[in-house]
């Protein structure tokens, strides 16, 4: 049965998968960033501190990059938190040290046998970020 499909079409296969892929994870860093953003303007909105430049959330789209960017912007989103928290009753849930976790893990990558658990780990911390800056936003908005 996996001799009648040809290289050629195998190839194809390979080929679309690897651009649904791409495209897949393009959508997913967009809708990251958009969440990133709907925070950063509510605090500031809500601080009246300083806005985070735009550059630093969307040049997370950069490969390699993307790294120094996520973490500069997880710092400036932290340093509003704090200041949130400081003022308010109700706590918010964005840390930054999830992002360090989480780009930590992702460099580790590169080591062959632990990649797999490692990759598991970055998804949920990921989505623990995500649902964290999501859930910030809400209790923010929600005034």
């Amino acid at each position: 049965m996996i001799n009648s499909i040809s290289p050629e079409t195998m190839m194809l296969i390979i080929q679309i998968c690897a651009v649904a892929l791409i495209i897949t994870s393009l959508i997913v860093s967009v809708l990251f960033i958009l969440s990133q953003q709907k925070l950063a303007k509510a605090l500031v909105t809500i601080n009246s501190g300083e806005q985070i430049h735009p550059a630093w959330l969307w040049t997370q789209l950069i490969p390699i990059w993307s790294y120094i960017a996520l973490v500069v912007t997880a710092v400036k989103l932290d340093e509003q938190t704090k200041l949130y928290n400081q003022t308010h009753e109700k706590k918010l849930k964005f840390k930054a040290s999830l992002v360090y976790w989480y780009v930590g893990l992702t460099l580790l990558n590169v080591i062959p046998v632990i990649n797999i658990i490692v990759g598991i780990a970055t998804i949920v911390i990921f989505i623990i970020i995500w649902a964290n800056i999501t859930k910030s936003t809400k209790v923010i908005t929600a005034k």
